[in-house]
């Protein structure tokens, strides 16, 4: 714990000294890894398949503000996705365009949190940020789980099925696009991969209201093995489940799992051995709180030497001739 604490102390130390760069740095990284993935799942066009493209364009994406910033990645995706089939290009802008909206109705400053859930899900590891907002987020945060859980499986639809999307690219864009809403709606790992995700966010948000000790950790434990129990009955049901598909869920789990706590503990640490009982009341209600410390670093006990350049013959000087002045009057008394 006290090794988190030191982690986050440095890091918002550093953070209030330097805000605009490192929110820019993040910008950054964030816009290259998602144009890396989108690059290598939906590279139909050359032009903006190019390596030196994405960095340039990572770099125009670190000026634009957090707000827009999804729906400038959109537009870029949906310009690769031109080069396969214009009518799923459009539907799939659209969707974006509508999940953006809502997006920008509820959770308008998760945008990096938005971008993170679609990079989570590109490594296997989705789980980790319903875990996460569940424990420290408000409940209308689930609006960004299943917003990046959508464009996700979108993409990543249109990237296993680009040759039969192609096939039908002959008999119009209006029944291309109407192929692959079907074939996104009926895709099995994307439905019952959100209704997982969703289920997982709700156990672990109201587990964590539940007045005990460690009780976010408790959410975050028993939200693991919620999702590791439904995936495995869910992929037996869908006679689905392989020896390759079951280590991805177990060790994606894991991992999700460690992520999650340690953000917990860096984002809100508590000590709750000195957890305390409060009781006080007003003109119309009497209160019970449960109020529990956060865990912070004791101050290191540090000496400070003073070195002062002043001499100190002037001030003997000074009181030599106060005491004279004092001696006089005496004198003049004695005669």
């Amino acid at each position: 714990m006290k090794i988190l604490l030191t982690i986050r102390n440095r890091i918002e130390t550093v953070f209030n000294r330097f805000p605009m760069a490192l929110r820019f740095v993040l910008r950054l990284l964030i816009s290259f890894f998602v144009l890396l993935a989108v690059r290598n799942g939906l590279g139909y066009n050359a032009l903006l398949s190019h390596l030196w493209f994405v960095i340039a364009f990572s770099v125009v994406c670190a000026f634009i503000p957090v707000r827009v910033l999804p729906l400038v990645l959109g537009a870029y995706t949906a310009v690769q996705i031109v080069s396969l089939s214009v009518g799923v290009a459009v539907t799939a802008f659209i969707i974006m365009v509508i999940i953006y909206l809502m997006y920008l109705r509820l959770n308008a400053r998760y945008g990096y949190v938005l971008l993170l859930m679609m990079l989570a899900c590109v490594l296997r590891i989705p789980l980790v940020i319903p875990l996460v907002l569940a424990v420290s987020m408000p409940m209308s945060s689930i609006a960004v789980v299943i917003s990046g859980c959508i464009v996700y499986y979108m993409l990543h639809y249109i990237s296993i099925n680009s040759a039969v999307i192609t096939g039908y690219t002959e008999s119009g864009e209006l029944a291309t696009a109407s192929v692959f809403i079907n074939g996104l709606l009926t895709y099995k790992e994307f439905v019952y991969t959100l209704i997982l995700l969703a289920l997982v966010f709700f156990i672990v948000y109201f587990v964590k209201k539940i007045n005990m000790n460690r009780a976010n950790d408790m959410a975050v434990a028993i939200g693991a093995g919620a999702y590791v129990i439904m995936a495995l009955i869910t992929h037996v049901i869908l006679s689905s489940l392989t020896f390759q598909r079951l280590r991805t869920i177990l060790i994606g789990t894991a991992v999700a799992l460690v992520l999650a706590l340690l953000a917990e503990n860096i984002i809100m640490p508590v000590d709750f051995s000195k957890a305390e009982l409060l009781e006080f009341d007003d003109e119309e209600y009497h209160y019970y709180v449960r109020a529990v410390p956060k865990v912070a670093l004791d101050r290191e006990n540090v000496r400070i030497t003073r070195i002062s350049g002043r001499k100190k013959a002037p001030v003997a000087k000074k009181t030599e001739q106060t005491s004279r002045k004092d001696a006089a009057p005496a004198a003049e008394g004695r005669k």
